[in-house]
């Protein structure tokens, strides 16, 4: 537990560890409104750099920007990957076909915007670790696994499983790896987040990118 300090988030803390401004101690975050659910706010500089940083690329980094000929605009949305107080943005980009349909994850780290793909699918993290993991059905499941230590977001694993006996002797799989590499995939999602993408358009981003920032997490 953290006492007499300041929190990773900016926050200060007595001996007991409770919130406290000005000496008195807080039950409530400032900038939250009672009843607001799961909301989130962190309040620090650099959060405050970083959602600057996300506002700009989602307006003009080409790469972000929605290439479908079917009028599928992007998607985003925030979380915390490694609990450090400091957001990173998922974002889905629709193209033109599915070889070019993007998912990205964006960090702020030293004074700078960085993005990374991932596997196109569901994206899943555990906060606590750093570790994340994205998944993709086609026949079987494809997954990535990736650790995020706030600077770096790299890939950990590559893995796939069939969901048909027929399809892992014609692949000469053996159903024990098989097996343990789906129970893997079912483990990490039932002990993990996901993020909820909402539609990139000036409310969305005033609402989750201004201020403090807001993320919205199951």
């Amino acid at each position: 537990m953290l006492s007499n300090t300041t929190t990773p988030d900016g926050y200060t803390v007595d001996a007991n560890g409770a919130w406290t401004v000005d000496g008195a101690v807080q039950t409530q975050p400032a900038g939250t409104n009672a009843g607001a659910g799961n909301e989130v706010f962190y309040d620090n500089e650099t959060n405050r750099q970083a959602l600057l940083a996300y506002t700009n690329a989602l307006v003009n980094d080409a790469s972000l920007q929605s290439t479908s000929d079917w009028g599928e605009k992007s998607l985003f949305n925030l979380a915390d990957l490694n609990n450090d107080g400091v957001y990173e943005m998922a974002v889905y980009v629709p193209g033109a076909s599915n070889a070019d349909t993007a998912y990205y994850i964006c960090w702020y780290s030293n004074g700078a915007f960085h993005k990374e793909g991932v596997m196109m699918g569901s994206f899943y993290y555990r906060p606590e670790t750093g570790d994340s993991m994205a998944d993709y059905y086609h026949m079987g499941v494809g997954v990535q696994y990736y650790h995020f230590d706030g600077n770096s977001f790299v890939t950990t694993a590559d893995e796939y499983y069939y969901l048909v006996d027929l399809e892992i002797e014609l692949y000469a799989y053996s159903p024990e790896a098989n097996k343990a590499i789906a129970e893997k995939h079912d483990n990490f999602i039932n002990n993990s987040k996901n993020v909820d993408l909402v539609e990139v358009n000036s409310d969305t981003i005033a609402k989750y990118l201004g201020g403090n920032g807001t993320v919205y997490v199951k």
